[in-house]
C-alpha cells in the first residue's frame, strides 16, 4: 500500500511541476530570477497584440513587431533585430516551463518599437534595402545547354538583369555578381554577397535533366541539416559583422561566433519564407508548376551568410519550357514573379508563418 501511495505522490508532483524544457503559452506576468525582474514572452505578445513563435529544437523565439523582426534564443545575452545583433544585460531564460525575458527588454525594446512602427494609413513597409542578384554560370561555363543550343548562362543573365531593373524601380538597391558574360568562381560570388551588406541573396539558374518530361520552377534553400554552429565558426574570422563595426562584439571571437550562429539560424527561416513566396507567386501569376521548397548544399547558398535562395526557372531539357525560356516576354514574366515574391516577403507582417 505504501508503494502505491509513493507512486501516486510521484505522479502528482510531476503533473504539478510540468515540463521544465518545453515552454508553453501559459502566462507569467513577472518573476524574479537571480534578483532580476523577468516577464514572459507570451505576456508581452498578448499585451501588445504581437505574433510570435517558438522553435523547441533551437530554443529560439521569433517576435514580429509590425514590419520588424526580433529573434532571441534561450540562454543568450543577445537578440537580433532585423538581423542585427543587440546586447542584453541579462540572458533569455525559462521559468516554470515558460520563456521569459528581462523586464528591461519590454521597456527598452518592445515599447519603442511598437511606437515607431505604428503604421500610417495606407502605408506598406518594406524591410528590404539591398538585394544581391546572382546570374549563374557565365564565360567559359555555359551551364546547361538545350538540344538546339540555348545556353543556361545567357538565360540566367537576361532574367537577372530584368529582375535587377524591377527591384530598382521599387527603390531597392541591387548588387549583381556579374552583369556580362564572364566567369565568376562560386567562392567569389559568395564573397561579393557577404561584403555587400545586403538583406537577401537570389541566384538565378535554369535546370536540365535526362528525363525530358521534367518541368517547372524550383526554389532551393540551404540544407537544414547543415550545422550552423560549424558555419558560424568558419565565418567568424573571414566575414566581418559589417553592421556592428562600432560594437564591442567584434573584439570577442566567442561572442562573434554566438551572434553568427543566431544570424544563420534566423536566416534559414527567412530563406524558407522567401522561397515559399516565390513559389506561390509562380503559381498565382504564371500558373506554372513549382515545387514548394527544396533543400540543397549548393556552394553559393552554403557560402553566403544572409537569407538566400536559388531559383531554377525551368528545364532547358524540356522542349516546352525551352521554347518558353527562349521568349523574351516569358523571361520578363519570370523576373516579375521573382520580384513579386521578394516584395511579398519584404512586406510580410508576420514572418512566423512558414
Amino acid at each position: 500500500m505504501s508503494r502505491f501511495f509513493l507512486l501516486f505522490f510521484i505522479i502528482l508532483v510531476v503533473l504539478l511541476a510540468g515540463c521544465a524544457t518545453a515552454p508553453s503559452e501559459r502566462l507569467v506576468d513577472t518573476c524574479y530570477l537571480r534578483g532580476v525582474s523577468y516577464i514572459s514572452v507570451a505576456s508581452l505578445a498578448r499585451a501588445y497584440g504581437l505574433n510570435w513563435t517558438y522553435d523547441s529544437l533551437s530554443q529560439t523565439v521569433r517576435i514580429a513587431v509590425a514590419n520588424r523582426q526580433i529573434s532571441l534564443r534561450v540562454g543568450d545575452r543577445f537578440y537580433l533585430l532585423d538581423g542585427q545583433a543587440q546586447e542584453l544585460k541579462y540572458p533569455i531564460d525559462i521559468y516554470q516551463g515558460v520563456v521569459v525575458v528581462p523586464y528591461s527588454f519590454k521597456r527598452k525594446v518592445i515599447e519603442p518599437l511598437v511606437k515607431k512602427t505604428a503604421p500610417l494609413a495606407g502605408a506598406v513597409a518594406i524591410k528590404i534595402r539591398k538585394v544581391v542578384v546572382d546570374a549563374g554560370h557565365g564565360g567559359q561555363d555555359p551551364g546547361a545547354i538545350s538540344k538546339v543550343g540555348v545556353k543556361e548562362k545567357d538565360i540566367n543573365l537576361d532574367i537577372a538583369k530584368r529582375l535587377a531593373a524591377l527591384l530598382q524601380q521599387k527603390n531597392i538597391s541591387v548588387i549583381m555578381t556579374r552583369n556580362s558574360d564572364r566567369f565568376i568562381p562560386l567562392e567569389k560570388r559568395a564573397e561579393i554577397a557577404n561584403f555587400s551588406d545586403a538583406d537577401i541573396f537570389v541566384s538565378i539558374h535554369a535546370n536540365s535533366n535526362r528525363v525530358r518530361s521534367f518541368k517547372g520552377l524550383e526554389v532551393y534553400c540551404i540544407n537544414s541539416k547543415i550545422d550552423n554552429t560549424i558555419r558560424a565558426q568558419l565565418v567568424n574570422n573571414s566575414v566581418p559583422l559589417v553592421r556592428y563595426k562600432d560594437c564591442l562584439l567584434d573584439n570577442s571571437p566567442l561572442l562573434k561566433t554566438i551572434v553568427w550562429d543566431m544570424i544563420l539560424t534566423a536566416n534559414h527561416v527567412d530563406s524558407l519564407m522567401l522561397a515559399k513566396d516565390i513559389c506561390r507567386d509562380a503559381r498565382r501569376l504564371l500558373g506554372i508548376d513549382s515545387e514548394v521548397i527544396k533543400e540543397a548544399n549548393f556552394q553559393v547558398l552554403r557560402g553566403t551568410f544572409m537569407p538566400g535562395v536559388l531559383v531554377e526557372v525551368g528545364y532547358l531539357s524540356n522542349s516546352e519550357e525551352e521554347r518558353l525560356l527562349k521568349n523574351s516576354w516569358y523571361r520578363q514574366q519570370l523576373a516579375e514573379v521573382i520580384m513579386q515574391g521578394i516584395i511579398d516577403y519584404a512586406t510580410r507582417p508576420d514572418n512566423g508563418d512558414i
